[in-house]
């Protein structure tokens, strides 16, 4: 969201570029932009989809914690360079996967 972006001094403005909205933040993200509002049920459906059947596919046996993390990043940033993004932030919780990315080591 650029309102976000803009707020941690990442962009200039903090407006939607789909709908040129003077604030993209989460609610008009959710709530206020009438463009992302036609396709949240679209994506959520997709994506809940693909989810499951990655589920079902790569975890049918037993996996580690670092395992599924680990999986999980690789999974979306692959989806997201796939849609054309160059540079993607990322935000995560497991103290394992940011040691092996950027030292090379859990």
């Amino acid at each position: 969201m650029n309102g976000e972006r803009n707020r941690r001094h990442l962009t200039d403005d903090p407006s939607c570029n789909i709908s040129g909205a003077a604030l993209e933040d989460v609610s008009h993200l959710f709530r206020g932009c009438v463009e992302a509002q036609a396709l949240w049920p679209r994506l959520i459906k997709d994506k809940l989809n693909e989810f499951l059947l990655m589920e079902s596919k790569h975890h049918t046996g037993s996996c580690s914690v670092l395992e599924t993390e680990l999986w999980g990043m690789y999974k979306r940033l692959t989806t997201a360079w796939s849609l054309g993004y160059a540079r993607v932030v990322v935000e995560l919780d497991c103290q394992d996967v940011y040691d092996m990315i950027v030292h090379g080591n859990p």
